[in-house]
């Protein structure tokens, strides 16, 4: 290993945003990062590494497929995260660091995009919900949904 500081899959899920699960699939299904594994085989990453997910995560926020931006290169992930919004479909709510909501607008989303079978929908409310929220708020909503009578 060089010199280079490196990171455990805890403080990158921390850092990003993302779920330690997110980033191993990431990285095995898209080739997105190629961490490197230390002498248990644990992953340890670069700061490049970590510059990279986040940029992955804020345009997948945006509604770019992480398929479709996997491949580029930093810079071009860079230049698509921090590029212009406009082109980003009116249909999509789109994340925004500053944003927050509550987290009865992103269940309704939510609902919304699984009741019309909208796979993108459902992972851009999820994604904005992990992203806005602590993890038992994003676990537990603060209203329970209420049972349905047989």
């Amino acid at each position: 290993m060089n010199a280079e500081q490196r990171f455990s899959m805890k403080y990158v899920a921390r850092r990003t945003g993302l779920t330690p699960h997110t980033i191993r699939v990431w990285e095995r299904r898209y080739n997105a990062v190629a961490p490197e594994r230390s002498e248990t085989n644990r992953r340890l990453y670069s700061e490049s590494d970590v510059e990279r997910l986040l940029l992955l995560r804020r345009a997948t926020l945006l509604g770019h497929s992480i398929g479709r931006i996997a491949t580029l290169t930093t810079d071009d992930l860079r230049e698509l995260a921090e590029g212009d919004t406009q082109n980003i479909p009116q249909t999509r709510a789109t994340f925004s660091a500053q944003q927050t909501e509550s987290a009865e607008e992103i269940i309704k989303e939510a609902m919304e995009a699984v009741y019309s079978f909208d796979r993108e929908g459902l992972e851009i409310a999820l994604h904005r919900a992990s992203a806005s929220f602590s993890q038992p708020t994003f676990i537990v909503p603060p209203k329970q949904p209420q049972r349905m009578s047989r």
